[in-house]
This record gives C-alpha cells, sequence and structure tokens, in this order.
C-alpha cells in the first residue's frame, strides 16, 4: 500500500470523525445540557471538516494533476 493511499485513508477517517464529533455535540446541546459549549465544538468541528474535505479533495486533484 502506497504512502499516498494512506494518507487519502487518515484523512478520509478525519472526516468521518470530525463530522461524527459534531453530530454528537449538537446532539448534546439539543437533548443534553444545553450547554453553548457544546454547540460551539461542534460549530468548529462542522467547520474542521469542511477544512479537511477541502484539503483532501485539493491532494487528490494535486495527485491527478502530478499523473499519479
Amino acid at each position: 500500500m502506497s504512502l499516498k493511499i494512506i494518507h487519502i485513508a487518515i484523512m478520509v477517517m478525519s472526516v468521518i470523525l470530525t463530522l461524527s464529533f459534531a453530530a454528537w455535540g449538537y446532539q448534546d446541546f439539543l437533548h443534553g445540557s444545553g450547554s453553548r459549549i457544546n454547540l460551539g465544538l461542534a460549530c468548529a468541528s462542522l467547520a474542521a471538516s469542511a477544512g479537511l474535505i477541502y484539503y483532501l479533495f485539493w491532494f487528490v486533484h494535486k495527485l491527478r494533476k502530478a499523473g499519479l
């Protein structure tokens, strides 16, 4: 398995993890304590997952452009 494939797999797992954390934080805000900290963590995690998705697409595009 090449390093490129491992990098893409780790990035996909990171996106899944940040989206799961965002969903958990939002659900805890709605049905749990109602703390604004949980809502803030959910928003920050959602922003981080958007950044990771952008990076993932950029990386794949760079690989395709390089012919790899």
